[in-house]
């Protein structure tokens, strides 16, 4: 995924095992990496996944992934560090 998010490509991995490393990474709360989930929405725009309430970020879900790993997406988004 660093790959294909740093070049601006789509994902290549299956569709169900980026659900369930988001799922993954939301269920620790951030921890992993360090990122504050506080008042957050995640959204794919490549699947149905949501989770969270709050200021929406939407991007495909291996963006999403990049994000929860505390990695700054090419048009230089990040999620807040705790």
């Amino acid at each position: 995924l660093d790959v294909t998010v740093a070049l601006d490509r789509p994902a290549v991995a299956p569709a169900e095992a980026l659900t369930a490393l988001l799922d993954q990474l939301v269920a620790a709360d951030g921890a992993w990496f360090g990122v504050d989930l506080t008042g957050v929405r995640l959204e794919a725009t490549d699947t149905g996944w949501a989770w969270g309430s709050g200021e929406v970020v939407r991007a495909d879900s291996g963006s999403l992934v990049a994000l929860l790993s505390a990695r700054t997406l090419p048009d230089g988004r990040a999620l807040a560090r705790r």
